[in-house]
């Protein structure tokens, strides 16, 4: 093992403590508050042309851009507060894991991809329901909206951790 790749694994392994993620990959009330028109220019934007660059752009997208930032709710053009923090922890851990795991950057960018179409789904579901029965039906759709959302990443947060103990 190179001296480079021993410094970024203890960088992962320091950000995991007992099979613990010590960093958010998204919140769920900031996206489920997310419009639904930024969250179909990020499925613009992650889904790209299906090209290998269209791919690789979308994981710099995630990395260097400003969809990490949205998931977790960091305010623009602000560059402090714990929310731009934590994307930017979030945003590291993505791009070390990925020098160590060549499957993470294609994993990353699925788990956020779905995770915005799920946004613009729950935004459909939302506007489908009369007006006046929205507030009884809402926390429901939320809820379900909630839990496919943490299946989303679910697999992601693994990899990270998997990628991190390797």
């Amino acid at each position: 093992m190179s001296i480079d790749t021993s410094l970024q694994q203890k960088s992962l392994t320091s950000s995991y403590q007992n099979g613990t993620s010590l960093t958010k990959l998204y919140d769920d009330n900031i996206m489920l508050d997310m419009s639904v028109e930024k969250a179909k220019g990020y499925l613009v934007l992650l889904r790209g042309d299906g090209s290998d660059d269209a791919r690789r752009l979308a994981f710099v997208a995630l990395t260097d851009g400003n969809v990490i930032d949205a998931c977790l709710g960091t305010n623009f053009p602000k560059r402090e507060g714990v929310q731009y923090y934590l994307a930017r922890q979030t945003k590291n851990i993505l791009a070390e894991a990925s020098d160590i795991s060549m499957a993470i950057p294609k994993l990353a960018v699925e788990s956020y991809l779905r995770g915005m179409t799920i946004i613009v789904d729950y935004n459909a579901k939302i506007d489908r329901v009369f007006f006046c029965f929205r507030c009884f039906i809402r926390g429901n759709i939320r809820r379900k909206t909630k839990q496919e959302l943490q299946q989303n990443f679910s697999l992601l947060q693994e990899a990270l951790q998997a990628s991190c103990s390797q």
